[in-house]
């Protein structure tokens, strides 16, 4: 993860919540791949991508 990403993160803790839509763009193709990998399913893949990143959203708070 790059500074930018920890800017990105920052940015939304702070309140600024379009700032993880953002995260979302840089890393789903990549999630994707791996979930397609997985799953070897492209709808399953992209319900995967879409419950990690919602998970991740949950979880911010909780970022170290």
């Amino acid at each position: 993860m790059g500074n930018d990403d920890y800017a990105l993160i920052r940015s939304v803790l702070a309140g600024e919540k379009d700032a993880y839509g953002l995260l979302v763009a840089r890393h789903s193709q990549s999630v994707f791949r791996v979930a397609f990998r997985i799953t070897e399913n492209e709808a399953d893949a992209d319900e995967v991508v879409q419950e990690t990143f919602l998970r991740g959203y949950r979880k911010l708070q909780d970022f170290d």
